[in-house]
């Protein structure tokens, strides 16, 4: 499978292999999947509509403060 990467994300990316830790891209797009997973695993996943719900809210208020 390919991903493809914003081009802030693609020089997160290369950055971290740079660091020597990694020996390619790839192993950092796995371990922050996995990180992801594991997270989900211990509950600490966060709802996706909830999230959008709380970000929807906040741009509502900052659209409301911006027309005055």
């Amino acid at each position: 499978m390919n991903v493809n990467l914003t081009p802030e994300l693609e020089n997160l990316v290369r950055g971290k292999v740079k660091t020597g830790r990694y020996n390619a891209a790839s192993e950092v797009v796995r371990k922050k999947i996995r990180e992801g997973i594991d997270s989900l695993r211990r509950g600490e996943g966060v709802d996706g509509e909830a999230v959008f719900d709380r970000l929807g809210a906040e741009i509502d208020q900052v659209e409301r403060i911006k027309a005055g």
